[in-house]
């Protein structure tokens, strides 16, 4: 645990601090961030506790990440690996950083968004890897934006709801 947390540390201090022109750096920084789960603690970090820390648990670390993807001012270049660090960080994470997750992302994918099409099509991905097949709302909202992105204008988009979808679908849920 000390080990995950000093390395997340570091990773997350070189992300705030990246000033490379090709952004690189930040781009390693966050697939790494996302491959780096702390432990479960099972308790969601509230605003009065202060700024999320990046290697507490794997709840402050989602909630760090959160924190970054919707404030940074860094690129779209930078930013759409975000989403997929995102889910793999809140599979296994328990209910409530699911639905801290899975909200930003459907926020990201808005019929006014604002975001680049190419964070769109990575936040179509990453719900791929976020849904499951029960009946709890949270996953009942992915699979309808999924479905609803089959009309996209958007040839890759549509594709890739596709493909979010059947993976969504063919991964069981802990719910009926």
């Amino acid at each position: 645990h000390d080990v995950r947390g000093f390395v997340l540390f570091h990773l997350a201090a070189a992300l705030e601090q990246d000033d490379t022109p090709t952004r690189d750096l930040g781009t390693a920084c966050l697939l790494s961030y996302g491959l780096v789960p702390l432990e479960v603690s099972g308790v969601w970090p509230k605003p009065d506790d202060g700024p999320p820390r990046p290697n507490g648990t794997r709840e402050t670390q989602i909630a760090w990440l959160l924190q970054w993807f919707s404030e940074s001012r860094a690129s779209d270049a930078l930013r759409l690996h975000a989403p997929v660090a995102l889910a793999r960080l809140a599979n296994g994470a328990g209910e409530l950083p699911k639905r801290a997750v899975s909200s930003v992302l459907l926020s990201v994918l808005t019929n006014h968004s604002t975001e680049s099409r190419d964070l769109q099509r990575a936040t179509v991905i990453a719900l791929g890897r976020l849904g499951d097949d029960d009946l709890d709302d949270m996953d009942g909202r992915i699979r309808d934006k999924l479905r609803k992105l089959f009309g996209s204008k958007d040839t890759m988009t549509r594709d890739l709801a596709r493909i979010a979808l059947a993976r969504v679908a063919s991964r069981p849920g802990p719910g009926p």
